[in-house]
This record gives C-alpha cells, sequence and structure tokens, in this order.
C-alpha cells in the first residue's frame, strides 16, 4: 500500500506526448512537471503542465490537453487549455463549450454565463451547444450552479428552444419546480414544448402527486415520432407514480418491436426490481449483459443481486468489471468496502489505488473513497492529505470540504472543523447539509446552543424530510 495523494497528472503528459509534443515543443515545461510530479510536488507540475499547454502552437496538442484536462476534472487546467486552443482556431466552437462547462463545474456561475454567451451569441452554435451539454453534463457539477447559470442564459435566449428547455431540466433537478414550470410555459409560448419537454411535465406532475393529469393530460402525450428511449423514459415516469402493471405493459410492447434494445432490456429489468420480482430482474439484467449494451449497468445491478445473497466474492468480481460510466465510482467504493470488511481496510486502500492507475480519469473522485477509509481507521493526516489535494482542484466541493472538516472533527481538532463548516455554509448558505452539519457540531462539541437550533432549523426548513435533519 502507497501512503501517497493522488498524482494523475503523470498520466496526463504521457497521453499529450502521445499526441505529438515532442522535444523541440515546451520541452523544457514537461521536464519540469515530470520531475515536479516525480517529487510529489503537485502545484509545481501543475504550472508546468499549464505552461506546456498554453504556450503550444499546435492545435492537436491543445486540443488533446482541453480533452484529457477535462475528462479527469481539471476544470481550471481545461479552461486553460481550451482558451489556448480557440486562441489556435477562432473558428472552432468546442473550446468554447468545453470552457463553459469547465467554469461552470468549477462553480464560478458569473464566469460559466459568460462563457456560455461567447457561443450563443453565434446562432447557428446554440445547438451544437445544447447537443455537448446533454453529451458532457458530468459528474461534479452542482444542481443549484447549473440551474441558476442556465436560468440566467434563458432569460437572455428566450428564444431558444433547447437552452430554454435546459433552464427548465436544470431547475427541475435542483428542485425549484416554479421555475421548471416557468420555462416550460415559455416552451410553450414559442411552439416548442416536444415530447422531451413532455417527459419533463409528466416528472413534475408525478412529484406534485398529480399522477391523473400527468397520464390523461392530451397534450402530454407523445408524439408518434418519439424515440425508444423517449418511450422508455415514459415507462419509467409510470414506473415512479406506482403504476407498475402499466409500466410493464409498456416495456413488454417496446421489447417485442426493439427485442436487443439495451435502454428496454434495462428498464424492463428496473422495474421488475422496483415490483419485487427478483428472479425476473435478475434474468433481464443477464439478458442485457449479453446484450453488450450498458454492460456496467447489468454488472452493478448483478453485483448488488449477489451482495443481496452475501457472495461477496462473486459481487467483488463484478464491481471490479465495470470501469467507465454511470455505477462505475460506486462500484469500486461497494469493492473497497467488500474488502475492507473481508480483509482489512489496507486492501481497499490499494483496490482503489490500483484501479485509479489503470483508469486515471476516475483516480481523482476515488481519492475521496480513499480518504474516507483512511479517516474510517483513525489515519487522519493521510486522510486530510487527500482531502487537501483533492481541494486544491476543486475548492468548492461541498462533500470534500465536509469530509476534510470531519475528519479534522475526528482528530479532536474542534475549532478548525467549525471553521471548514462555516465556510461551507458561507459558500452553500441554501445546502442543508451544511447547515446541520455545523448546527449538529456546535450542539454537540461546543456550547453555542442557540446558534446551532437555527442552523438546525433552516436545515430542517429546506429538507423537512431529511432523516438526518430530523435526527439533529
Amino acid at each position: 500500500m502507497k501512503f501517497l495523494i493522488y498524482r494523475p497528472f503523470a498520466v496526463v503528459l504521457a497521453l499529450l506526448v502521445c499526441a505529438g509534443l515532442g522535444a523541440t515543443e515546451s520541452g523544457s515545461s514537461h521536464a519540469k512537471a515530470q520531475r515536479a510530479l516525480t517529487k510529489g510536488d503537485n502545484d509545481g507540475g501543475v504550472e508546468a503542465y499549464v505552461a506546456a499547454a498554453s504556450t503550444t502552437d499546435n492545435i492537436e496538442t491543445a486540443r488533446q490537453a482541453t480533452l484529457t484536462a477535462y475528462d479527469f476534472g481539471f476544470d481550471k487546467l481545461a479552461t486553460e487549455a481550451a482558451e489556448r486552443w480557440s486562441s489556435l482556431d477562432d473558428t472552432a466552437v468546442k473550446p468554447k463549450l468545453y470552457a463553459a462547462m469547465a467554469t461552470l463545474r468549477s462553480g464560478d456561475r458569473k464566469g460559466a454565463v459568460r462563457a456560455w454567451r461567447t457561443v450563443l451569441d453565434t446562432p447557428e452554435a446554440a445547438q451544437t451547444a445544447c447537443e455537448f451539454v446533454e453529451q458532457k453534463f458530468v459528474r461534479g457539477i452542482r444542481a443549484d450552479d447549473a440551474a441558476w447559470v442556465f436560468d440566467t442564459l434563458a432569460a437572455r435566449y428566450r428564444d431558444v428552444p433547447c437552452v430554454v428547455y435546459r433552464a427548465a431540466s436544470a431547475a427541475a433537478s435542483a428542485n425549484d419546480d416554479e421555475a421548471a414550470e416557468r420555462w416550460l410555459d415559455r416552451l410553450r409560448d414559442i411552439d416548442a414544448f416536444d415530447d422531451e419537454a413532455r417527459l419533463l411535465q409528466i416528472a413534475l406532475l408525478i412529484d406534485d402527486e398529480e399522477v391523473d393529469q400527468a397520464f390523461t393530460d392530451e397534450t402530454l402525450r407523445l408524439s408518434d415520432a418519439a424515440s425508444v428511449r423517449q418511450q422508455v423514459q415514459l415507462a419509467l415516469l409510470s414506473a415512479r407514480a406506482e403504476d407498475l402493471e402499466n409500466a410493464q405493459v409498456m416495456l413488454e410492447l417496446l421489447r417485442d418491436e426493439h427485442p436487443d434494445d439495451a435502454e428496454v432490456l434495462e428498464a424492463t429489468a428496473l422495474v421488475q426490481l422496483q415490483a419485487g420480482e427478483i428472479d425476473a430482474s435478475r434474468e433481464s439484467f443477464l439478458a442485457l449483459l449479453d446484450s453488450g449494451g450498458k454492460t456496467g449497468s447489468a454488472l452493478y445491478y448483478l453485483a448488488r443481486f449477489a451482495e443481496g445473497q452475501r457472495r461477496q466474492d462473486q459481487a467483488l468480481r463484478l464491481y471490479s468489471q465495470i470501469d467507465s460510466g454511470e455505477f462505475v465510482l460506486d462500484a469500486q467504493q461497494r469493492a473497497a468496502f467488500l474488502l475492507s470488511d473481508r480483509s482489512g481496510f489496507i486492501d481497499a486502500i490499494d483496490h482503489l489505488e490500483g484501479f485509479s492507475d489503470r483508469n486515471p480519469r476516475y483516480g481523482l473522485d476515488l481519492s475521496l473513497s480513499r480518504a474516507a477509509l483512511y479517516a474510517q481507521n483513525e489515519f487522519y493526516d493521510q486522510a486530510l492529505e487527500l482531502y487537501s489535494a483533492y481541494l486544491a482542484i476543486r475548492p468548492r466541493a461541498e462533500f470534500a470540504l465536509l469530509g476534510k472538516a470531519d475528519t479534522l472533527l475526528r482528530k479532536d481538532e474542534i475549532d478548525e472543523a467549525v471553521d471548514v463548516f462555516r465556510g461551507v455554509v458561507k459558500m452553500y448558505p441554501e445546502s442543508a447539509n451544511a447547515l446541520n452539519s455545523l448546527g449538529y457540531t456546535l450542539a454537540d462539541r461546543t456550547r453555542k446552543f442557540r446558534e446551532a437550533e437555527k442552523l438546525i432549523d433552516k436545515a430542517r426548513e429546506l429538507e423537512p424530510d431529511n432523516a438526518a435533519i430530523i435526527d439533529s
């Protein structure tokens, strides 16, 4: 086991070298970066890497730098590389889009709006921008940040349907139903209320417990041109409304027409699972695995079945095969905790480190799992080192900040922990989790009971059904 903080930049550099960076182009910067990384000097490595990316005259090099940094989650680095790419190819839309998404993920709302406007002010680029959002809306973007940014953009670009739809969708994800309804109404006003908008409207009605209207309103019926994916989403919404029988009928019809469609197979398995049909669900996930589509989903749920039956070795093998997709992080975290229970947390740490070495794009996120394992096993300094390394790259990451504060509490460094909690509350004043964490800490570890009560009350107002807040 290596007690080292995550150092993915060496892989970034290797990819860039493969992309065409030779000794004659930014060579000294690359050599400096490699020396810094070898010594564990991440800051020096980042500075040298940025210097290499920012001074290149090769468009492909700048493009590769942008894509790699963005994919690995290094937002500042991705933005700077994208700006260099854009300066070398001022007609390209993609570098502006990567800069906009990286800025949004960093939590810089106003900067993200400015970046998006450089694209959306060119009408022909708007659709490309919206398609890019659908493809690149990745982990790490806060729902409230996205909602604020796209609400601001939609107010300016009120006649661009895909921008207005994204504002509605982002608002719904941030639980701001009023804003979502407002932007859906705008889509109706500009005659752009399409099947995607109908599905979002149905979801909002279900959440508001207006199920009858969701499925009887003629204006919400999907068009004859609805895609298989959209029809699958409608079936899943029916299941969300607890009408499992109708959901299964819809999926059976789809399966008759598209027997090998991965989305249909996955949805069938999920609805069967929700209905308590465990054996049938397992068979459907096996069929999904055989289809070759959505492999990560199939492996993940089959692993969960194995774990539920206490077949831990089988679950571990299945989780370990998931190396991409939406379940990859949770799968590797579950694998690590299975190993921790079976043979100790050192094996769990080794698993996460090994997976990160083989799949470096996930190393940064998995470093938080390693930090949590270290903290749980009283290796507080190692945990804090990992949190600090993560926060050096994503300084506004709420989860990492709260993890750091919790680790400081475990070390009995109460004043330092409270300072971090206060910083998170100042940064995210509407975060029920941050408010509750600070309030509970003040009540449990200090004598500031009145302030603690106010914080917890505010958290309860924001999330009245949150069990952790109720417990506080």
